[in-house]
């Protein structure tokens, strides 16, 4: 008797036991979905909100565990997200498989949308078998998808429509991966000629050597200064291409060239023209002078005494201080130069050539007004693009296909958010 009664007391101390530490288990996963940084809600098989925590009502803004509950849900989803929310319901009810994680776009209580990332899977609560849905807030990366994107088709379309071609080289062996459309108007070309081919045959043969030798400097991943090159058009002619170069970097690592190439075929020849106008400089349309060492005028032609009047250039006497000093950096290396000046509202070009013998230097220029005012729309235009990124109020933090920062404007240095390191890792799947 006394053995079965101390067996049905160890029994029921067993069950209390169990009972209890059910209890806590129960008590301590409810503690873990209050304090979750996530949203969370328990839900049952027909979609009925058993609980939901905190965080879940910060997202939504609602003051409390009612307000969700009574609060239609057409009311808390965009009309797209309530039309899937509907299919996926539907799906539901004929028992037919649905992908746990998904995203939805919600409306808060005060109107603004926010973006969620969402993961159901089966729980039990209170005993029975229901479903934990997990919400984590993913607005910001959104945006930050969203500007990159907007990014990246804002450069689509600058290289689209760039009057320059615009080309990248793999590194590996000078080959054509980019070229833009500015390059089949430039040399006759069509891209599908040359894309997956070599440079070396669009580049006359006697500035290979340089074309060789700045391209490898930048394949080192280090700057150079701009070049000339002249280059093969499908007409056989050569055109003379201004060259400007940078190492195109990914993941630290130089996999090529990315570069720039401007038409200046016409501004050479008009340089060579000024040289061949200067033989008759009475008889030039545009400003010719000759300028002594020591900076006293000896020569000005009727066109440079008229278009630069407000400079009262008088021979026999001190020109201007930049004309002055052009001339003294000519007179001491030996070498040409190219001033530009303004004046008047017009832009005149100067090729500054000394005669180091005779004591004096000769400018002869040229008006390039109109290519001034085409370079300046263009820096216009790109100052626009930055300024936008720059400047918007709104915290936008860029980041590439693998979640990995690339820049962010100043409104997100400003929030007093901690900023994150350029390369760092945001976001991931």
């Amino acid at each position: 008797m006394t053995k079965k009664k101390t067996d049905h007391d160890d029994s029921a101390d067993l069950r209390k036991r169990a009972e209890e530490a059910l209890r806590q288990a129960e008590e301590n996963f409810r503690r873990s979905l209050d304090e979750s940084p996530l949203g969370m809600r328990i839900v049952s098989a027909d979609g009925e909100t058993l609980y939901a925590n905190r965080a879940i009502l910060d997202i939504y803004g609602y003051a409390g565990f009612e307000e969700l509950k009574t609060t239609p849900i057409k009311k808390r989803y965009t009309p797209e997200s309530y039309a899937e929310f509907q299919i996926r319901l539907e799906k539901r009810r004929r028992g037919e498989y649905l992908p746990s994680k998904y995203e939805v776009s919600i409306v808060r209580k005060n109107g603004e949308v926010r973006h969620l990332q969402v993961f159901r899977k089966e729980t039990f609560w209170n005993g029975e078998a229901q479903y934990q849905v997990l919400y984590d807030d993913i607005t910001e990366r959104k945006r930050a998808e969203e500007a990159l994107r907007e990014s990246e088709e804002r450069y689509r379309r600058l290289v689209e429509t760039a009057p320059e071609v615009i080309y990248n080289l793999s590194a590996e062996d000078g080959t054509i991966t980019l070229l833009n459309p500015a390059f089949e108007r430039i040399t006759g070309w069509s891209r599908a000629e040359w894309l997956g081919k070599p440079f070396m045959p669009l580049v006359h043969p006697d500035d290979l050597t340089l074309a060789m030798e700045t391209f490898q400097q930048v394949s080192r991943g280090e700057a150079t200064p701009p070049y000339e090159l002249r280059i093969l058009s499908k007409s056989g002619e050569y055109f003379i291409g201004e060259f400007t170069s940078f190492p195109h970097i990914e993941k630290r690592k130089v996999i090529g060239e990315f570069g720039i190439a401007r038409d200046i075929t016409e501004r050479k020849k008009a340089e060579k023209e000024i040289q061949n106008l200067a033989k008759f400089p009475s008889e030039n349309p545009n400003p010719v002078l000759r300028i002594a060492r020591d900076g006293l005028l000896l020569y000005v032609n009727e066109a440079g005494v008229r278009q630069l009047a407000d400079l009262h250039l008088q021979v026999g006497r001190a020109t201007p201080p930049m004309l002055r000093e052009v001339v003294f950096q000519v007179m001491e290396n030996g070498s040409a130069q190219v001033l530009d000046l303004e004046h008047r509202e017009r832009a005149y070009s100067f090729f500054v050539a000394p005669v180091v013998d005779a004591g004096y230097a000769d400018l002869y220029g040229l008006d390039i007004t109109e290519r001034k005012r085409a370079e300046a729309e263009l820096i216009e235009r790109e100052g626009f693009n930055f300024a936008l990124f720059e400047y918007n109020p709104i915290q936008t933090v860029v980041v590439d296909l693998e979640g990995k920062v690339i820049k962010f404007n100043l409104a997100k240095k400003k929030s007093g958010d901690r900023l994150p390191n350029i390369g760092d890792t945001m976001y991931k799947d």
